[in-house]
């Protein structure tokens, strides 16, 4: 829905082919006794529908997938602004920016796309996305730095209660290597 430009004819095709044989009536026919409104029920089960469908082309990362999905060469021409768009929309739910990490994935996500495609982004093309990235990045955790957002990231120290517990179970080993993992933990 997001940016549509960049789908394969092909691949639009069939999932407004699909999105067009939906059987709302069957789906709203089963008990729910959720908190979500019959309009959210179907939106929810309008992505699931497609996710199966994509799911269906694209098969297992080790396979190659039946279609192109994504139009490459209207990414290739149009992908440091398109995907600078695309960082700017990620956010977390409660509207804030997400962790600096967070945006490397996403990037990953890109070079993966290419990658599964047989195909390799160009040398300049790579060069502009690093220096979008290092900029989103310095964003992210200007963001942090100024208390926006959890301030963990990655390994936390254990509590008091946890370390203890740690070295009751190693000394109860009674090895060499319970005794060493005691002494240095």
């Amino acid at each position: 829905d997001n940016m549509p430009h960049f789908l394969n004819d092909e691949f639009r095709r069939v999932l407004q082919r699909e999105d067009g044989q939906i059987d709302y009536d069957a789906f709203f026919r089963k008990k729910y006794r959720g908190k979500k409104t019959p309009e959210e029920r179907k939106v929810d089960f309008r992505k699931q529908t497609l996710a199966k469908a994509c799911k269906a082309i694209l098969k297992d990362l080790s396979q190659t997938p039946t279609m192109e999905t994504v139009d490459l060469e209207a990414v290739s021409n149009n992908v440091a602004d398109s995907f600078f768009q695309y960082l700017c929309a990620r956010k977390k739910k409660g509207g804030g920016l997400m962790m600096a990490s967070c945006y490397s994935g996403y990037r990953s996500g890109l070079t993966f796309l290419f990658k599964r495609y047989g195909r390799t982004i160009p040398a300049d093309l790579n060069d502009e996305i690093s220096d979008l990235m290092k900029g989103v990045k310095r964003i992210a955790n200007k963001a942090r730095q100024a208390g926006e957002g959890a301030m963990h990231e990655g390994a936390r120290g254990l509590t008091w209660e946890l370390y203890l517990f740690f070295q009751k179970k190693f000394l109860e080993l009674g090895t060499k290597e319970g005794i060493f993992a005691a002494a240095y933990a």
